[in-house]
Formats: structure tokens, C-alpha cells, sequence
């Protein structure tokens, strides 16, 4: 899980989880932690540390601001569904946000409670979010405001933008991912040129569009491989001599 000589912090959950088991029990050699803000703080700038959190319920007391690179928050594999990361109850906060080169989430179940608009990740650039699970009642999944996003292998359900790209994005690679029931399953607004990468994902027919770009940059976007059992791909925008997004090899 470390990169080059990070440390590696093991982090408590702030409630256990209903099943018993002897991952929740540890008492690991190394750096133990009682919250997630605990062990990012004892991170170190661009050293690669990682952030472990055990199974159980993780509650964010503030959104929590990574500015520190090459750190890794992380759950056991498979068990992203009893690693879960509540965002704070506060009306109008974010759960994290990125402002880090080269952090990466992997094995978590993030929900955002801040309200409409707000996400349960936002990254300005670099981020890489693997195997996580982000679900919600009216909240955002991933809300991009930079160059340079990846997200591979996971689920988007119940929330009003599974992503939502902003303030000049470009090169977003989504791959193998699964969409539910989410309003818009990509949103973006805002003058911007936006480049979408999107293959191997499957968009169920409760999302209400796929795609909805409502706004006057340029774009260009790929969707390829997918199972498409959605009404449409919407452009809500005068394109003009705009790139579409354009879908390649789908069915549904």
C-alpha cells in the first residue's frame, strides 16, 4: 500500500461495524489513529503515506482539506460496503477536498451530507479514486475543479451529480464504473474545455441523462463500451462548432 518510505497509519472507526470480526479488533504494529483527520494529520508532504481505515462507520467532524500530496486513503479490500466515510452533518460542507497532487482513494464507501451542490470528494487535479462506493440523498459524488481526474471500478447511486465537472476540468478518465438512480450521471457548467473519457460502464435506466452540458467552452468527449439503458446522451448547449461527446461501441 506505501510508496517509497511513507508510513503506514491504521485508523479506528468511529462506530464498529454490526458483524464481528478480527479486522475491527487489530492492535497493529505502527501508527494507530482514532479518526481520519488524525491520520492524515500525521501524514508527511509527498513521502507516500497511506491512511487505513478498519471496517465501520468514519464520521468527518469538519470537510476534511488534503493539501498534502502522494497519500493514499484507504479500506481493506473488499470491504469498500463497511468502510464508510460520512461526510459532516453541516449544511454546505464538502466531505474531502483535494488540493494535493497525486492522493488517491481506494476501498471506501464516501457519502457527503452537506446538502444539494455539495460532494463527498472534490478534486482540483491528479486524484485517482479506485474500487470506492459513493451513494447519497441529493448530494454529489466527485466534483472536479482541475486537470486530472481517474476513476476506475466504482459505484454511483442516489445522488443528484454521480460527477460533476467545473472550473476548467480536462482529462477525466472514468473506466468500468456502474451508475444508478442518480439525476445526472455527468454534469458540467461553466466556460471551460472539457475532455470526458468514459469506458466499460454500465448506466442504469432510472439516472435521467447521462451526459448534461449546459454551457458555452468547448468540448469533446468519448463514451465507449458501455451498456446504455438510459433515455439519452443530453447536450443542453448551442454548440455551435463544438466537439460532441460521442458514444462508440454501446448497447442497451
Amino acid at each position: 500500500l506505501s510508496l517509497g518510505y511513507g508510513r503506514l497509519f491504521y485508523v479506528r472507526p468511529t462506530t464498529q461495524p454490526s458483524f464481528h470480526s478480527e479486522l475491527t479488533q487489530v492492535k497493529p504494529d505502527g501508527f494507530v489513529r482514532n479518526s481520519v483527520e488524525q491520520g492524515y494529520n500525521g501524514c508527511t508532504d509527498d513521502r507516500g503515506d497511506v491512511v487505513l481505515l478498519l471496517p465501520g462507520t468514519h464520521t468527518l467532524s469538519a470537510e476534511l482539506a488534503v493539501t498534502k500530496g502522494f497519500i493514499t486513503f484507504c479500506g481493506l479490500p473488499g470491504y469498500e460496503k463497511e468502510t464508510i466515510v460520512e461526510g459532516s452533518a453541516v449544511v454546505g460542507q464538502e466531505g474531502f477536498v483535494v488540493t494535493g497532487s497525486n492522493v488517491v482513494f481506494r476501498n471506501l464507501s464516501i457519502r457527503c451530507n452537506g446538502g444539494a451542490t455539495k460532494s463527498g470528494l472534490v478534486s482540483a487535479g491528479n486524484t485517482g479514486v479506485y474500487d470506492c462506493i459513493f451513494d447519497g440523498d441529493g448530494s454529489n459524488g466527485i466534483r472536479a475543479t482541475g486537470d486530472g481526474l481517474t476513476v476506475k471500478g466504482c459505484k454511483f447511486r442516489g445522488l443528484e451529480d454521480a460527477i460533476y465537472l467545473s472550473g476548467g476540468t480536462d482529462d477525466v478518465h472514468v473506466e468500468d464504473c456502474y451508475f444508478a438512480a442518480n439525476d445526472n450521471d455527468f454534469t458540467s457548467a461553466g466556460t471551460q474545455f472539457l475532455r470526458l473519457f468514459v469506458k466499460g460502464c454500465y448506466f442504469d435506466g432510472a439516472t435521467t441523462k447521462i451526459v448534461d452540458l449546459d454551457h458555452s467552452g468547448s468540448n469533446d468527449g468519448i463514451i465507449a463500451n458501455c451498456y446504455l439503458n438510459v433515455a439519452a446522451i443530453n447536450t443542453e448547449a448551442q454548440w455551435g462548432d463544438l466537439a460532441p461527446v460521442i458514444a462508440l461501441g454501446c448497447h442497451g
